[in-house]
C-alpha cells in the first residue's frame, strides 16, 4: 500500500530508445531563508510551501520596495525507472537568479553563478533507481560578486524559468556546453543567389566501450522538402568526446529571412549506431538565411534592402508574477510587438527566456541580445 502511494504521488519517468526530455516544473517545495539541512535526503519539510516552477520569491516587488535579497531553497522528489540505469541523466535549468547550488540525495553535484543563463548538470552517478530521489536547490539573489552588481531593475530571485529532466543513451550529443543542445548552425556567406551552411557540434561516449557512430544531417526547406542529406562516420573511444564540423553544399537561390517573410530552414541532426543502425540521439535546429550591415550615412540594411528599425526594449517581468512568466506569456509579448508594427527588439539587459528568440525567428523580429557572464561548476 505504501509503495502504491509513492507511485501515485511521484513523477515516474519511463524509458525510450533515444533522447527523452520533459519539464519537471510541478510539485516543488519552497522555503524562504537558509534551511541548513535542506539538502539532506530525509529533511523535514514543515514550514515549506508547494510551488510550481517558474517561481520567484519577490512577486510583490512592485509594491514592496524592500524586496527580499537572500537565500531560498527548493526541493522535489523524483522516482526514476530502472530502465534508465543504462542512460545518462541530466538536469537542465533555464535560469536561477543569481547563484544556484544543486544537490541530489544530499550530495552537491554542481553550482552555477549567473542569474540569466541556462546550465545543465550530469546527475547520473548520484541517482537512485530503487527509491525516490531528492533534488534540492539553494538559490541566492544577494551575491554582489556576480554581475550585474546594480541596475535599474529588480533581481527577483528564484528558479524562474523551466527545469528539464533529460535522459539519453551513453552516446549522445554534448549536453554540457553552457546550457545549449550542443549543435550550432552557422551561415557565414549569404546572397540572393546562394548561401553556405555549416553544422558544428560535439559527441560524447559515456560508455566503457569503443563505439562506431554515424552523424546524419537532413536539411529541410521552409516548405518541408529535403534539400540535402549529409553523413559523417565518427569513431569514439571509451569515455571520449569529440567535435565535428560539417559543411553543406551551397544552398542555391535560398529563401531569405526577413520581417515580412520569416522563412526558416530546419536542420535535423541524428546520431546513429553504425552497427545496429539504432538511433541514439536526435535534435532539430532552425536557421534563416540573411545578411545585414550598417551604413553610416544610409542606416541599416537587411538582404540589401534599407530598413527603418522600429523597436522596443523589453524586460522579462510583469505584475503580479514578477519574472515567473510562462513561455506562452513571453510569446504573447513578442506577438503583440509584431502586431503593433515593430520589427526590432532590444532584449534588456540580459539573455531572456529561449522561447523569446524562437518566437522572434518565427514572427520576423530582429533582435539585439545583451550578454552577462556565467560560471558553472560540475562536481566530479
Amino acid at each position: 500500500m505504501a509503495i502504491t502511494a509513492i507511485l501515485v504521488c511521484l513523477p515516474f519517468i519511463t524509458c525510450k530508445s533515444h533522447r527523452e526530455m520533459k519539464t519537471i516544473n510541478d510539485g516543488w517545495m519552497f522555503f524562504k531563508g537558509d534551511a541548513t539541512k535542506a539538502s539532506d535526503y530525509l529533511y523535514d519539510e514543515k514550514g515549506w510551501n508547494t510551488v510550481i516552477i517558474p517561481h520567484t520569491w519577490n512577486s510583490d516587488a512592485y509594491t514592496n520596495k524592500a524586496y527580499y535579497k537572500g537565500i531560498g531553497w527548493y526541493r522535489k522528489k523524483l522516482l526514476l525507472s530502472e530502465d534508465w540505469k543504462d542512460k545518462q541523466i541530466f538536469l537542465k535549468f533555464e535560469a536561477a537568479n543569481k547563484a544556484a547550488s544543486i544537490f541530489i540525495n544530499g550530495q552537491l553535484v554542481g553550482e552555477h553563478q549567473g542569474g540569466y543563463t541556462a546550465f545543465t548538470i550530469d546527475i547520473t552517478p548520484y541517482c537512485s533507481f530503487s527509491s525516490p530521489n531528492v533534488i534540492a536547490v539553494k538559490v541566492d539573489n544577494a551575491r554582489e560578486d556576480i554581475p550585474p552588481i546594480s541596475g535599474d531593475f529588480t533581481f527577483f530571485g528564484g528558479i524562474y524559468r523551466d527545469v528539464w529532466l533529460i535522459a539519453v543513451p551513453k552516446q549522445h550529443f554534448d549536453l554540457l556546453n553552457y546550457g545549449s543542445d550542443g549543435i550550432f548552425i552557422q551561415t557565414p556567406q549569404v546572397s540572393a543567389k546562394q548561401a553556405s551552411l555549416i553544422i558544428n557540434g560535439s559527441i560524447k561516449n559515456d560508455s566503457p566501450q569503443k563505439t562506431q557512430l554515424e552523424v546524419k544531417h537532413i536539411i529541410y526547406t521552409p516548405s518541408g522538402q529535403i534539400a540535402q542529406t549529409l553523413h559523417q562516420e565518427i569513431s569514439l573511444k571509451a569515455h571520449e568526446q569529440t567535435s565535428f564540423s560539417t559543411k553543406a553544399k551551397p544552398v542555391l537561390n535560398p529563401h531569405l529571412w526577413s520581417p515580412e517573410s520569416p522563412t526558416l530552414y530546419r536542420i535535423e541532426t541524428i546520431l546513429i549506431h553504425s552497427k545496429t543502425k539504432k538511433i541514439l540521439d536526435r535534435l532539430n535546429n532552425y536557421t534563416g538565411f540573411r545578411w545585414s550591415y550598417f551604413d553610416e550615412e544610409k542606416g541599416f540594411f537587411l538582404n540589401g534592402k534599407s530598413y527603418k528599425l522600429r523597436g522596443i526594449c523589453r524586460h522579462q517581468d510583469q505584475k503580479p508574477i514578477g519574472v515567473a512568466m510562462s513561455d506562452e506569456m513571453h510569446r504573447r509579448d513578442i506577438l503583440m510587438m509584431k502586431e503593433m508594427g515593430a520589427n526590432f527588439i532590444r532584449i534588456s539587459h540580459y539573455p531572456q527566456d529561449p522561447s523569446i528568440l524562437e518566437q522572434c525567428d518565427k514572427l520576423g523580429m530582429m533582435v539585439w541580445e545583451e550578454i552577462l557572464s556565467l560560471t558553472l561548476y560540475q562536481i566530479q
